[in-house]
Order: C-alpha cells, then sequence, then structure tokens
C-alpha cells in the first residue's frame, strides 16, 4: 500500500495503482461488514497486485472485470493496459520464456488469459450495441475517475476516503447528469440484481459516490446515480437501472457509520477481528424445524 494523494480529482490512473492508496473506501468498508476490521487489513496487506506466473484461472474472474471496464469505458487504451495472451502451454519452457520476457517488457499492464480475452470482447461487444448502454457511453463526461476527498463519519468526524467513477455523465451536451457504474453479473434481472445490490451493499457505494462529487463540487446536482449491468454469459444481456433516492440516502446512512468504525481502527491502530469474551451459541434458527 502507499499514502493516499492530496485531495482532488485524478484522471488516467491505472486501477492497480488505485488500488494501491490507503485510504477508506466502500470495498474496505464492505469488507469490514461482512468479515471484520483484522480480515480487511490483513487482505489489504497482502493483496499482491501483480500478474500471477504464470497466469491461471483462479484470478481470471477479477481480470475479466478490470479488462471489461477498460474495454467499454476506454476501449483506446485497451492495448496500453491490457495484453491479450496468445494460446500458451506453460508446460513448455519456450512458452514459460515468452511470457517472462513481455511481463518483464510491460510490468503495469494486465495479462489475460485467451479464454478470458474471449469472453471480455464479447461482452464488450454486447454492451456497447445495447441501446441504453450506448447512450450513456455516448454523452458527455469523464471516465475512470479517482478522487480523494475529505468526508464527514456519522458522528461528524473529518477522514479521507477514495472513490473511483466509471462514468461522470456531466450533461454539457444536454444529456442526463449522472453517475453510471458498471456491474458484471450472472444474473442481469429486475428481480435478480435488486437482491445483489442488498447482499453485496451497492447502495453503499451509491451513498457514498453521490455525497461525495457534490461535496467535490465535482457534479453540484447529480441527477441519479445508474447501474449498467451485464451478464457474463447467454449472450451477455445487459440491464440499466437507476437506484431509487430513498435507497441511495440509506446507502449514505450506513455507510457513514461504517466510516466510523473505520476511523476508529485507524487513530487506534487496533484493526479487531472477534469478540474476546465467550459468547453464547446456539444451532441455527432452520435446526429447530422439525425434519419429515
Amino acid at each position: 500500500m502507499t499514502p493516499a494523494p492530496e485531495i482532488g480529482v485524478y484522471e488516467n490512473v491505472p486501477a492497480s495503482i488505485y488500488h494501491s492508496w490507503n485510504c477508506a473506501n466502500v470495498s474496505s468498508l464492505k469488507a469490514m461488514a461482512e468479515t471484520s476490521p483484522h480480515h480487511m487489513m490483513y487482505d489489504r496487506l497482502h493483496h499482491e497486485p501483480m500478474p500471477e506466473f504464470p497466469p491461471t484461472a483462479k484470478g481470471a474472474a477479477l481480470d475479466i472485470g478490470t479488462a471489461w471496464h477498460v474495454a467499454c469505458l476506454q476501449p483506446d487504451e485497451y492495448s496500453q493496459q491490457i495484453v491479450d495472451l496468445p494460446a500458451l502451454d506453460f508446460r513448455k519452457k519456450s512458452d514459460l520464456e515468452w511470457f517472462a520476457d513481455i511481463k518483464t517488457k510491460h510490468p503495469r499492464k494486465l495479462f489475460l488469459r485467451q479464454d478470458s480475452a474471449e469472453i471480455v470482447h464479447s461482452m464488450a461487444d454486447a454492451f456497447r450495441k445495447d441501446a441504453t448502454a450506448k447512450s450513456l457511453l455516448g454523452v458527455s463526461g469523464r471516465v475512470e475517475l479517482s478522487v480523494v476527498w475529505i468526508t464527514k463519519t456519522a458522528t461528524g468526524r473529518d477522514i479521507k476516503v477514495k472513490i473511483r467513477i466509471d462514468k461522470l455523465c456531466d450533461g454539457k451536451d444536454g444529456g442526463p447528469v449522472l453517475l453510471v457504474d458498471l456491474k458484471s453479473s450472472n444474473d442481469a434481472s429486475r428481480k435478480g440484481f435488486q437482491k445483489q445490490i442488498f447482499d453485496r451493499r451497492y447502495h453503499w457505494q451509491a451513498g457514498l459516490y453521490m455525497a461525495v462529487v457534490k461535496e467535490c463540487d465535482l457534479l453540484p446536482n447529480p441527477e441519479g446515480f445508474v447501474f449498467a449491468v451485464q451478464e457474463k454469459d447467454r449472450d451477455f444481456p445487459v440491464a440499466c437501472y437507476g437506484l431509487d433516492d430513498t435507497s441511495i440516502e440509506r446507502g449514505e446512512y450506513e455507510v457513514r457509520k461504517a466510516l466510523d468504525t473505520y476511523l476508529d481502527c485507524e487513530l487506534s491502530g487496533i484493526w479487531p477481528s472477534y469478540a474476546k469474551n465467550i459468547q453464547s451459541i446456539s444451532l441455527p434458527a432452520y435446526a429447530f424445524i422439525e425434519r419429515v
């Protein structure tokens, strides 16, 4: 991890650099809520940003997500950030040596296995062909903005946070004034994605992002927060959903409470895991339902 830069809006920051900035963000807050502060900090400190050697199917999902964002939002930058590997057999010394050489020449690039690259380009092609997604990509705005800002916790204390905006639609061409976030999913249906918003706390992201863009005057009066959701198979269908104001407000309320927990840990230097006292435990509630 590296110290986060001064507050401001940063363009053209590679995802790997942004992720290395050491300050609170939605991903770290969600990790704390789902596991513990200890687990979040351990994973952060032991995160390996460099590509695997050789790249394996294990890291494919994360690689596909990163490359898909670039292919959709910054197609002209794709070759500057991503290397689509040819078919390689890493049991062969010649293929291993070739990969080692290209990795040395491009240390900051993401390397995609051939099967992963095929998925990325198929998804991006389908995304750009979807009428609604195409219109969001086409309106005036800026993409992949990294923002560092001082916001408030629920108790009113200052805390440095970072956010990364996929697409900020600024309305300069008469279009919408929105924040757009791309999500890949196994189920982009209304019912399926509604459940994912809750389960994965996507409303936290919407709440914090909307608050920060207003506070830093990047987008003083945003009209909404839109999720552009694409399925990962079955011809990669797309659906776009605008999160309602009530859910955004709920997300902001919950994320500011989570920021208090983060700040307490940061100030004390203590990132706790589990309770230290003896706690009562029982069978889960479903175990008491009589089995037929």
